[in-house]
């Protein structure tokens, strides 16, 4: 029984110890105003869940009609694909 117990101890201390861990992070602890930010930002571009009957897709993925367009990073000109395939 003793056994037990301690072995029970052990664990609870482990899994305490990950859990402080965990909330310490990384030090770079948000600030109220900016996660409302964010939250306003999110669901003013759609970036949010849709729910779990759209299976993990975001809100401007199931109605892009419905929110701005996503901004895509310029792709490479036709000049600069030619010159990497060159470079091959």
């Amino acid at each position: 029984m003793k056994k037990i117990n301690f072995a029970l101890a052990a664990i609870t201390t482990l899994l305490l110890a990950v859990n402080v861990a965990s909330a310490a992070g990384d030090g770079t602890a948000k600030t109220r105003e900016q996660v409302l930010a964010e939250l306003v930002e999110a669901k003013r571009t759609g970036d949010m869940p849709a729910g779990s009957f759209f299976s993990g897709k975001k809100l401007n993925e199931v109605y892009p009609n419905q929110y701005p367009p996503v901004a895509k990073a310029p792709g490479k000109t036709r000049e600069q694909v030619l010159s990497t395939a060159i470079q091959i």
